[in-house]
């Protein structure tokens, strides 16, 4: 349940703690080959509110007045809240776990090493009391669904669920349509060869007094960059070992550059 509190948040003191990067959650797995992904049972609903701030959270439904007992959503602090307690919990574990709100991956050379991990990380959730979904957990994985993304000790491909969800999207009709559609499109953006590109006729439309109108250009370039995800490579971790080989490009509207290495006699690119 998610309640409406732009009022509150309005005239709250907004509390600010650095939500993890995830280029930075991802380039910390390395060349991992067991992982374990965990997720935080109703997340929120595990931080408890202060009893002088209960009333703040009232809400009113068609069975009466409520007030929450711990961390509702739809608080602007909300995820920096839990995102440093989670932060907390794992102080001193990060060189084989990270976390990204609710979802924390713990990520090992060999089995052996991964189980010690897990005793380390279950130790510190059982300490603050945090509890797991089960049914959201997987163990001992040589490939793991983290944060939208396949990751192994290969490389990283989008999650095919969420190319599937994508491709399944309809043009959008208006700007806030617009803007939603490249956000979801940007996340896969390091996947997608000139991307700032091919989305240019896109972006366009989000202009300071641009009017919205969704031409056969725009089609077009929609439909590519759903193609694009439909075949895009396995992007592997950087050997630092091994030379790099930068590629850019740029035109009037947009600059691009790729990184890449040769890895067992075929080009995969770090963007």
């Amino acid at each position: 349940m998610c309640v409406d509190y732009r009022s509150l948040n309005a005239v709250s003191k907004i509390y600010s703690f650095p939500l993890p990067l995830i280029d930075d959650l991802l380039a910390s797995v390395g060349k991992a080959k067991v992982m374990t992904s965990l997720d935080l049972k109703s997340g929120y609903y595990q931080v408890k509110v202060k009893e002088s701030d209960k009333e703040k959270t009232a809400f009113v439904c068609h069975k009466g007045l409520f007030e929450f007992n711990v961390l509702p959503f739809g608080l602007a602090s909300g995820p920096s809240l839990f995102s440093e307690l989670v932060t907390e919990v794992l102080q001193g574990l990060e060189h084989f776990s990270t976390a990204y709100i609710d979802d924390i991956l713990i990520f090992s050379e060999t089995e052996e090493e991964h189980l010690g991990h897990i005793q380390q990380v279950f130790d510190r959730l059982r300490q603050h009391k945090l509890k797991l979904k089960l049914k959201k957990c997987n163990f001992l994985q040589n490939e793991t669904n983290y944060l939208g993304f396949i990751i192994s000790k290969d490389g990283l491909k989008p999650d095919p669920e969420k190319v599937k969800a994508i491709q399944g999207m309809k043009a959008p009709s208006n700007v806030r349509e617009v803007r939603g559609l490249i956000g979801c499109l940007s996340y896969y953006r390091r996947f997608v060869p000139s991307f700032s590109k091919i989305a240019e006729p896109i972006v366009a439309l989000t202009r300071k007094n641009k009017v919205f109108n969704w031409t056969t250009t725009c089609q077009e370039a929609f439909e590519k960059l759903r193609d694009e995800l439909v075949k895009v490579p396995l992007l592997a971790y950087p050997d630092l070992n091994k030379p790099y080989v930068l590629y850019t490009d740029a035109s009037d509207s947009c600059v691009g550059a790729c990184l890449t290495q040769l890895q067992k006699k075929s080009n995969r690119g770090r963007k």
